[in-house]
């Protein structure tokens, strides 16, 4: 559950995502598992005063800590991986990030990007075939711990407007509407230590990543 602002809605998104992994912890030391694999998110780092900050990543952080305490109870070794923005070519992700899908359609359509207030936003997006590979190597190499899971840099929103314009040949352009608030950057809270020890760094870029899109929508 990604939550909203609603107060209703909190209940729902801690049930959710803290008492779902509950039910897996019980299911792992049913099936006395060797190794339990949390697919997070990094948005569980976020602090209070960073952009982005609700409900959602409260209840990831919940959900992690469960994990650990029930984990270190029942001696089970687990692995915490936080990805950020996970990507497709297909647009299986599309319901979850709608921003970047919408960004490539509108600007294969030929349609004027305006991003609201002055800043040029940056996003982490990562692909979800390089994440597979990620988990994969986590699995066989017996990586234990808490790690970030993210591409290696971050892409500003004109430059995911540019490559789009690029594959699609677009005479899309993009303006900045500073009568309206900033778009935030996410808060900068990525480390690279998993692809150090597992020897594996995200292979696909976001601009590569584009191109493949554009084929496939």
């Amino acid at each position: 559950s990604f939550g909203s602002n609603y107060t209703e809605d909190y209940y729902k998104t801690e049930k959710i995502n803290v008492l779902g992994c509950l039910k897996i912890c019980e299911l792992a030391k049913k099936t006395e598992c060797k190794h339990l694999i949390q697919i997070s998110s990094i948005s569980q780092k976020y602090k209070e005063r960073d952009p982005y900050y609700n409900i959602y990543s409260i209840s990831k952080r919940h959900a992690d800590e469960l994990i650990k305490l029930h984990c270190a109870q029942e001696k089970i070794p687990y692995t915490i991986l936080m990805p950020s923005q996970i990507y497709d070519f297909q647009g299986n992700c599309k319901k979850h990030q709608s921003f970047l899908y919408s960004i490539i359609s509108q600007v294969k359509n030929n349609q004027n990007i305006t991003i609201y207030g002055s800043n040029d936003a940056k996003r982490n997006y990562i692909y979800i075939g390089d994440l597979a590979e990620i988990i994969e190597k986590v699995i066989v190499m017996n990586v234990f711990g808490e790690y970030c899971c993210c591409a290696l840099s971050d892409t500003k929103i004109s430059e995911l407007v540019s490559a789009a314009k690029y594959f699609s040949k677009s005479n899309s352009t993009i303006t900045f509407d500073k009568t309206k608030n900033d778009i935030m950057d996410l808060p900068d809270v990525y480390t690279n230590d998993l692809y150090k020890i597992i020897n594996y760094k995200p292979k696909m870029p976001i601009e590569k990543g584009i191109e493949q899109i554009l084929k496939e929508i």
